[in-house]
């Protein structure tokens, strides 16, 4: 009791442990690294000092009864599948040194009874966490946070970065985060938590199964977005940036706004956007074959495609987007155009697939179109109408509308639109049906770049915008 077993060569040395009982107070100083090659249990007080590093990576090393104590540059490294520093009792730790969680298997930052005022902390291990949702880590004024390239650091709490009583960091004290490349930030909690943007992450992923809330600004990612779990993104009326130099992948989430720069971006699932998305020039957007991004539309706002420039997309073959159109409860002629060189024919897109009228296979998307032609049910339509077709296009020849000939048959952009009556969903299955709002979509490749010329016939041409985005005309 009261002695002290002193490792102090200017060297590597092995720290071979005692025999029981355990040391009580043990320091580690000089210079090298202090390899620990055996669990022991210190009653007293761990001192490292000078520029020593001690690596107690493999075995425990403290318990409740062992303080910490560090100053000069020195270093800890921890490892192992348990709360580290394993040392519980009161920690004093010089501005200058730095604790290292460096091990793969689970490790968890340890907050303290009393909660620890950290230096420096070193995440260089792919799987540690501060494993609480209540407790912030706590630093001293100049300390720093840095997660290494390949490391995960998994973020557990309410808050994020930010400085609060349920914070990861707290910025109480303006500690130096750095977020290096090729390192990944984990939002893994089990309840809600809020994405914060104090940095641009490298590798941002979303587990976990709680609601995950991203920034009303900017959520800036260097690397890879993904997400696995039950969890929700929620995007807070916020943008993500996609912003790497190297090839980015992207989750599938719903995005309000998403902005694409630099390099590839390739989508890992089906994304829906709320606002906009945006390919900036020198910028390309390659859709995984198996995915859709969803244009959507309802009675607040229509998504749109922002500028693109010299951006590109790809589609992978069988990738596409699916353009949504958000028509209001009332029964009237609407004019619409196409904004996708799609494949679908009418029927698979506007009336959304339905066999018989009374198919309602996407409740809330989707119309009735009838027609006034004896083969009205082998072409397509949903019933006959003896007041005419309710689907149309401009005949420039008679200055009169046609009605189309079949919904079997895809899509024609070039006809400049189509002019189409809509009582409804496809709940409104009778003229006087209760009318209601519905949404019309179809699927495909986008228009993009110049479009063919338009030729004006006979005074009167009907001109789509054949973009899913705004138009200067």
């Amino acid at each position: 009791s009261g002695s002290t077993i002193e490792y102090n060569a200017n060297g590597a040395q092995s720290v071979q442990g005692a025999t029981l009982p355990n040391y009580y107070n043990v320091t580690f100083s000089g210079s090298g690294t202090k390899t620990l090659q055996s669990t022991n249990i210190p009653a007293g007080t761990i001192t490292v000092s000078g520029s020593a590093i001690f690596d107690a990576q493999n075995f425990t090393f403290g318990g409740a009864g062992t303080n910490l104590t560090m100053t000069g540059t020195s270093r800890y490294i921890n490892g192992g599948a348990t709360t580290k520093p394993d040392a519980q009792g009161t920690y004093s730790l010089g501005i200058n040194t730095i604790i290292e969680f460096a091990n793969n298997s689970g490790t968890i930052i340890r907050l303290g009874l009393s909660p620890i005022s950290y230096a420096n902390i070193v995440v260089s291990g792919t799987n540690v966490s501060n494993a609480s949702t209540l407790t912030g880590i706590l630093f001293q004024s100049g300390g720093s946070f840095i997660v290494t390239p390949g490391a995960t650091f998994k973020l557990q709490n309410a808050s994020g970065f930010t400085g609060s009583a349920t914070t990861a960091i707290s910025i109480t004290n303006n500690p130096f985060t750095l977020i290096q490349p090729g390192s990944t930030i984990e939002y893994s909690g089990a309840t809600a938590q809020v994405i914060t943007n104090q940095f641009p992450y490298y590798n941002l992923s979303i587990t976990g199964s709680g609601i995950n809330t991203a920034p009303s600004g900017i959520l800036t990612v260097l690397g890879n977005l993904t997400k696995s779990g039950t969890s929700t993104f929620a995007h807070n009326g916020g943008t993500v940036l996609l912003t790497g130099f190297g090839a980015q992948s992207f989750a599938g989430l719903t995005y309000n706004n998403l902005i694409l720069t630099n390099s590839t971006k390739t989508t890992s699932g089906s994304s829906t956007i709320i606002d906009s998305i945006k390919i900036n020039d020198a910028t390309a957007l390659s859709i995984s074959s198996s995915d859709t991004i969803t244009l959507h539309s309802d009675a607040t706002k229509t998504a749109r495609i922002g500028q693109i420039g010299t951006g590109t997309i790809s589609y992978n073959s069988t990738g596409k987007f699916l353009v949504e159109r958000y028509i209001p409860a009332k029964k009237a002629w609407r004019f619409l155009s196409v904004p996708t060189n799609s494949t679908q024919t009418i029927k698979q897109a506007w009336q959304e697939g339905a066999a018989i009228i009374t198919d309602n296979l996407k409740p809330t998307y989707g119309t009735i179109i009838t027609s006034n032609i004896a083969t009205w049910s082998v072409n397509g339509f949903d019933e006959f109408s003896s007041g005419g077709p309710s689907m149309k296009t401009y005949n420039s020849s008679t200055n009169n509308y046609d009605g189309i000939a079949s919904t079997n048959a895809p899509f024609l952009p070039s006809l400049g639109g189509y002019f189409i009556f809509i009582r409804g969903d496809r709940t409104a299955t009778a003229y006087n049906s209760p009318f209601t709002g519905t949404t019309l979509r179809t699927a495909g490749q986008l228009f993009t770049g110049i479009q063919p010329l338009i030729t004006i016939n006979n005074q009167f041409t009907p001109i789509n915008n054949p973009y899913a985005s705004q138009i200067d005309l």
